[in-house]
């Protein structure tokens, strides 16, 4: 699912209240079989199957939320608490575990979309139980970043075959986390079209933004005349912060970071940097990630002018400063 838009209202399935009175058991597995089924079409790329799936999880997550956040006359005779953990949570602890494990697997990719999807579209709940169950599990992944520094000697001794792989693991786990954090700002974007002039505080990613951007930035700066898939993972991610967090409450040291990131995809972008003899359509499509990552900065220095509400609009005196 396209979770990257640009603000478009999306179609919603409307569930009767019987929906409610449906026993918590069945809901569970209900919604662990359409899981089941998400992979299967996954794993056999029927994508217009798939994304139908993640459509009607994420509209019975989003209905059930309601009705548990509601006192609406029609759902005051039930307790719909239970119906909606065992709609999100019991699939969520079915799914999870494999983004730790293998993300870059066929059950780690579908997991991936399935539950990115649900936090989307899903409601402002069942966006902060995705981000808490699935955010830590790629931050984990990427852990063996935050020691490479102190033995890079380890790296040397491993083998380019194990290299390649966990190389290929922690750029799905990269991949994951921009899944993760655009999804945030589309069910921020719907929360706040039902909820106008209200801002959610503290902004759902405050826990994991400044991890994220060191790790970012470790990447982009390891290997500055490579554009391979940690690399390209890493630069999307970083237009998915830059689109979606709010960066006014960084830390000095992680706006440094930050800013050593951008100051490396402009030198890309103007050929100062990852200009090696590999293949012009690899060195084309590694520029444009730099590029789109430069819009995404120039789109969060702008949206002052539009009278922008949100983690753009309070990201602006950061990019200022930055720039």
């Amino acid at each position: 699912a396209d979770m990257t838009g640009d603000g478009a209202v999306f179609p919603e399935r409307e569930f009767s209240p019987n929906a409610t009175r449906v026993a918590p058991l069945l809901l569970s597995e209900l919604s662990l079989s359409m899981a089941r089924v998400h992979e299967e079409a996954v794993s056999s790329d029927a994508k217009s199957l798939a994304s139908a799936i993640r459509k009607l999880s994420s509209s019975l997550a989003r209905a059930l939320e309601r009705a548990a956040t509601n006192d609406r006359t029609e759902f005051a005779e039930v307790d719909t608490a239970p119906l909606w953990e065992a709609c999100v949570v019991d699939v969520l602890r079915r799914l999870s575990p494999a983004l730790g494990s293998s993300p870059q697997g066929t059950r780690g990719r579908a997991s991936t979309a399935y539950l990115a999807s649900l936090a989307a579209e899903g409601g402002l709940m069942t966006l902060k139980r995705v981000l808490e169950g699935c955010y830590p599990r790629f931050l984990g992944v990427l852990s063996p970043l935050d020691g490479k520094r102190a033995s890079e000697e380890s790296a040397d001794d491993a083998s380019g075959r194990q290299k390649a792989r966990d190389e290929e693991k922690m750029a799905a786990a990269m991949r994951g986390v921009a899944a993760l954090v655009s999804s945030c700002r589309v069910a921020l974007q719907r929360w706040q079209a039902g909820n106008p002039g209200v801002r959610v505080h503290p902004h759902p990613l405050s826990p994991y933004i400044a991890s994220t951007i060191e790790k970012i930035s470790f990447i982009l700066h390891e290997d500055p005349d490579g554009f391979g898939p940690l690399s390209m993972a890493a630069v999307g991610a970083l237009e998915s912060v830059l689109t979606s967090a709010d960066l006014n409450g960084l830390e000095e040291g992680n706006s440094v970071s930050l800013e050593e990131s951008l100051s490396f995809v402009s030198r890309v972008v103007l050929g100062e940097e990852g200009t090696t003899s590999e293949g012009s359509k690899n060195l084309d499509e590694w520029k444009v990630a730099c590029a789109r990552v430069l819009g995404a900065a120039l789109a969060v220095g702008l949206c002052r002018e539009k009278g922008s509400n949100g983690a753009l609009a309070n990201t602006y005196g950061r990019m200022e400063t930055l720039a």
